[in-house]
């Protein structure tokens, strides 16, 4: 069947506007002196828990939690001038006030107890002041991050004397003006106490240090208004890098990326570049910081890097002929010992490593395979996240990321661990599975893992057991959805399978059977040029090479549209869509997302599929009206048949907000 252009979505008009009916905050019908004292003495409590606080300076800037029984429209807030810096659930927003705006705030609240002005029914203000419930600070323990929380250290009184740690502070973002006012208090509480900043990171919708503190200091900073979060750095969730050496006999045949190949960004441990299938397509290779240098001494970027540059190896192997789609450039974020720098904040790392891939080598694609197993996915995306969504979104780029692997799964089991077989693919939904950070992120495209194959050998005895066939979900992959129920993960592609060994109790992975891996390039290239890993960190990068083929065939293409192709063209693949079959539709999409994309439908339509897309701008609160032209066969053929709509766009995100997307589509 001959492949055919995609042809232009025809629009009928231009931008209509979508008729919304006006929202009013609405009066409750409180008893007016009651909650008017009510809301007067929770503003007494607040003042007075200021000026007992174990932390009563003066310049220390107010922060409320308020608590409504209604939402409470957020221009009613500004008009006294106080600022939104996050939102929780349950109608719940923190508020940065002077005093001036404190006031302004009392101000409307003495109003409400005046009797009705001449000609109106109810008290003035009514519909901002009744759905009021709580005014309040936040508590101490509130800023204990998911990670501390882990390791036992809920309470101010786990943080000990003389026990000092490396810890990551993210700060509340106030508007501009105040972002100077909110850094420097914190940082000259942190010289007081003799603590040390390591790094420090102030990004557009982002402020964060990394600290050396001791207990009284951690202590203090739990205190401190101006912080929303204290918590461990994250780390990333590698295996130790063993690899299987396969060894090639005879002679091979080596081809590099053409000159005017595109450049993929590889965000990882470094690169090997001398090593021989690479050497010629390395444009680029540092390290964030600089003084880590560029070369990959744990042993996993290269390997990421490969496929990323090579894509599926396997028959490249069986004829000996090693063919680079594609060029790479490679930043390092990780130390030797497959954990991120010490005194480096790793949005920091990212927006540096990111930004410099984009300026200086030209990369539209970046992979990312690390993710941080002591952060989960929860209701908000981690700092991490939010950092990869503002990249994204600013400079237009596909980003992909791993959805983490779950490394304790035999162990999981307990005595019973033949029961990875057993309940496969039921505990894929068990709560610990869920995806890791920063795969939570909107804009960027999450990978999870389906298997080649079995991984079984025609020698193993019987107490070898398959856990999966070919082309089903690999017992290591975590799930969605995502924030805001988003599919999550985007897509799955290849990344390799495990077995369990009845014999000796454990899991065989693809970095001890190639059978049960994915091939890639082997660091140590001297021991093997090859060698097999499995893991989401390996289904990315196949992802990304598809990316990138995308927005070679397409390079006028926005990102958005890059993504738009690759779900049309994705489907689940039938072994999966067989295992999967007793499970309802929401909970297969959380497993396997949009599937596995197909590169050819994707880059081409043909006769009897064809893809109509358009690239718009859409402001807020309107619309577009589009032809979809149907072919008389179309409605006149028997048979099955069907319409599939995709949209892809890059909102705005706001990490401390409940809609931590800042606009939806549909």
């Amino acid at each position: 069947m001959a492949n055919l252009d995609h042809l232009p979505l025809p629009r009928v008009e231009g931008q209509l506007d979508r008729r919304k009916k006006p929202g009013f905050n609405q009066p409750i019908g409180r008893d007016v002196a009651t909650h008017a004292a009510s809301i007067s003495e929770k503003i007494r409590a607040v003042d007075a828990s200021r000026a007992n606080a174990a932390d009563p300076d003066q310049n220390a800037p107010l922060l409320l939690r308020i608590a409504s029984k209604n939402p409470i429209e957020s221009q009613e807030w500004s008009r006294v001038d106080m600022q939104i810096l996050a939102t929780d659930p349950r109608n719940t927003v923190v508020l940065f006030a002077t005093d001036t705006e404190l006031k302004k705030f009392k101000g409307r609240l003495e109003e409400y107890r005046l009797p009705p002005p001449p000609g109106q029914k109810g008290q003035r203000y009514a519909g901002f002041i009744e759905p009021i419930e709580e005014i309040e600070v936040r508590k101490p323990t509130d800023r204990v991050g998911p990670a501390l929380k882990l390791q036992g250290f809920e309470q101010t009184n786990t943080f000990i004397d003389g026990n000092v740690m490396v810890l990551d502070i993210e700060l509340y973002r106030p508007s501009d003006d105040y972002i100077g006012v909110f850094c420097n208090r914190i940082e000259n509480i942190i010289a007081e106490q003799n603590g040390k900043i390591l790094s420090e990171y102030r990004g557009g919708s982002l402020l964060m240090m990394r600290v050396e503190a001791d207990g009284p200091l951690i202590r203090r900073l739990m205190n401190a208004p101006e912080v929303l979060e204290i918590d461990l750095p994250p780390e990333p969730d590698l295996d130790p890098a063993d690899i299987t050496n396969i060894q090639i006999d005879g002679d091979i045949e080596i081809i590099p990326a053409r000159d005017d190949a595109a450049t993929i960004g590889i965000v990882d441990s470094g690169l090997t570049s001398a090593h021989p299938l690479l050497e010629a397509s390395v444009v680029g290779a540092f390290g964030i910081p600089p003084e880590m240098g560029a070369a990959d001494e744990w042993g996993h970027g290269t390997s990421v890097a490969g496929v990323a540059a090579l894509s599926d190896i396997r028959p490249m192997l069986e004829q000996k002929s090693f063919s680079a789609r594609f060029k790479i450039a490679s930043a390092r974020v990780l130390k030797s010992d497959g954990r991120f720098h010490d005194s480096e904040l790793v949005p920091r790392q990212m927006d540096e490593a990111i930004r410099r891939l984009h300026d200086e080598f030209g990369c539209k694609v970046i992979n990312i395979s690390l993710s941080d197993p002591a952060r989960p996915a929860s209701t908000k995306p981690s700092a991490w996240a939010a950092v990869l969504d503002d990249l994204a979104r600013e400079l237009d780029l596909i980003i992909v990321v791993a959805a983490g692997n779950r490394n304790d799964l035999a162990s999981s089991f307990g005595a019973a661990r033949e029961e990875v077989v057993n309940r496969y693919p039921q505990y894929l939904f068990d709560p610990g599975n869920r995806l890791l950070e920063p795969g939570t992120a909107a804009n960027v495209i999450t990978v999870g893992s389906i298997s080649v194959g079995n991984g079984l050998r025609a020698d193993d005895d019987v107490a070898v057991r398959a856990i999966t066939g070919s082309d089903q979900p690999s017992p290591f992959s975590r799930i969605g959805p995502g924030v805001s129920e988003i599919v999550k993960p985007d897509f799955v592609d290849y990344g390799g399978t495990c077995l369990f060994d009845g014999a000796a109790q454990q899991l065989l992975k693809g970095d001890s059977r190639s059978e049960a891996g994915i091939i890639c390039p082997n660091s140590n290239y001297l021991a093997g040029l090859l060698g097999s890993k499995c893991g989401t960190s390996l289904a990315a990068p196949l992802l990304a090479h598809k990316a990138a083929i995308l927005r070679e065939a397409f390079p006028q293409a926005s990102a958005n549209l890059i993504r738009t192709l690759l779900a049309l063209s994705s489907e689940v693949p039938a072994m999966a869509k067989t295992l999967l079959s007793g499970f309802d539709h929401d909970d297969i999409v959380r497993i396997v997302g949009n599937g596995v994309s197909q590169l050819d439908r994707a880059l081409y339509s043909n006769d009897n599929r064809v893809i109509l897309y358009d690239e718009a701008v859409i402001h807020s609160d309107h619309f577009l009206v589009y032809e979809l032209p149907i072919p008389e066969d179309f409605q006149s053929t028997k048979g099955s048949k069907r319409i599939d709509v995709a949209l892809a766009f890059d909102p705005p995100t706001r990490r401390t907000r409940e809609d931590y997307l800042g606009h939806t589509m549909s």
